[in-house]
């Protein structure tokens, strides 16, 4: 399939086979970089972006590949950190607000570093130390590790599942003193005990190895042996940090994240889509943008769009794939997929899933088994012309 990339935005187009023969999965992922302009505008930066093809390592934490098939929702992420105004001052404590529209709003309470203390009988947090800035992220935030009795005698470093890389997180009673508290709270969850769990709070992508991220979108029937999966397993946004949809057009308000003040710009509209030509053929697939990256520190922002479909691959059949600004009224909706062809059979569309020849393996078993199969059945189905 030959691919044209018309935007200014950078654009990752990968085919994958699947397991029935003569369709394919395509992949349209385009990312595009803006910057924030005096008035307030996003206007499309000099230097785009590209797609995430692994998972990569940043200062404010990991940024999951990029090149996944879909999301359940938009995953939203401030990576940068707290400052205190103006610049040069110094607070103890301070909030960071993030405002998108008039129907998310998110505060987290920042606090300079504190352990825990004996006082007067009582086990309480210590004075904060004042702070300028202070790093976002989820090293930051309640978690840890903590060593938990095994017997009378020895202890193991457990770690908090929900946030294995934070700090404040206690096991026994002894162990409290000297122990720092988090920097980073919910604003609804304020620690007043040693003993308190509460959310990690951040604004970034959560780590894999947090649990509210590795079992998210995934189910698993120990009955049966088998694994299920939504499309909310690729979704990397804190609980707190989710939006329905991704808001064109609306204002943006950040407070606390630069020392000059509130941070505030108007997300671009992203009208992308994809003109599939096959045979005689045209279809037109709309991207959905589903991810959003703010970046206070460079005065940008990051949005990511894509769609996945499949494809009928006939032999000496033109097979183009075009990414443009707005939308094709020349090309037809698509109206189907494997699951519609399951119930209503068409026969220029077969469902033949071959056999292996170098093993004997059950293709029909394993596919009711793989976590992805019920996914992918429901992706628009393009028929070749």
């Amino acid at each position: 399939m030959e691919s044209f990339n018309e935007t200014f935005l950078h654009c990752h187009i990968s085919r994958t086979q699947l397991f029935y023969a003569d369709l394919l999965q395509a992949l349209v992922v385009v990312k595009g970089t803006f910057d924030i302009g005096p008035d307030g505008q996003a206007h499309p930066a000099e230097e785009q972006q590209k797609v995430l093809e692994q998972d990569t390592e940043t200062a404010f934490g990991t940024l999951e590949v990029e090149t996944i098939p879909q999301k359940a929702w938009c995953d939203v992420a401030l990576l940068g950190a707290a400052h205190a105004t103006p610049p040069g001052a110094k607070v103890r404590q301070m909030d960071v607000s993030l405002r998108i529209g008039e129907d998310f709003a998110r505060t987290v309470r920042v606090t300079g570093d504190r352990v825990w203390v004996r006082a007067r009988g009582a086990i309480v947090p210590s004075d904060a130390v004042p702070f300028s800035s202070m790093p976002l992220t989820y090293e930051r935030a309640f978690g840890g590790e903590s060593l938990e009795a095994t017997s009378q005698v020895d202890a193991l470093p457990v770690p908090y599942f929900d946030n294995p890389v934070g700090r404040g997180h206690v096991g026994r009673k002894e162990s409290v003193a000297g122990t720092p508290l988090p920097n980073l709270e919910e604003n609804d969850q304020l620690i007043a005990a040693w003993t308190d769990k509460p959310m990690p709070a951040g604004f970034g992508p959560l780590s894999r190895r947090s649990v509210i991220r590795g079992q998210r979108g995934i189910e698993v029937d120990t009955t049966t042996l088998s694994c299920r999966m939504d499309w909310s397993a690729f979704c990397f946004a804190h609980p707190r940090m989710i939006l329905p949809s991704y808001p064109a057009g609306a204002r943006v308000v950040v407070n606390g994240v630069s020392p000059q003040g509130p941070w505030s710009f108007v997300l671009p509209e992203m009208r992308l889509s994809a003109r599939v030509e096959l045979g005689a053929r045209r279809y037109r697939l709309t991207l959905v943008p589903d991810t959003l990256y703010l970046l206070p520190e460079e005065n940008r922002i990051v949005v990511v769009a894509r769609r996945a479909f499949i494809y009928q691959f006939l032999p000496q059949r033109r097979r183009d794939l075009r990414v443009m600004d707005g939308a094709d009224d020349t090309a037809t909706a698509v109206g189907t997929s494997i699951h519609q062809l399951r119930a209503s059979p068409r026969p220029d569309v077969p469902l033949v899933i071959p056999r292996p020849r170098e093993l004997d393996l059950p293709m029909e078993q394993m596919m009711a088994h793989h976590p992805m199969t019920s996914l992918l059945e429901d992706l628009p189905l393009l028929p070749s012309g």
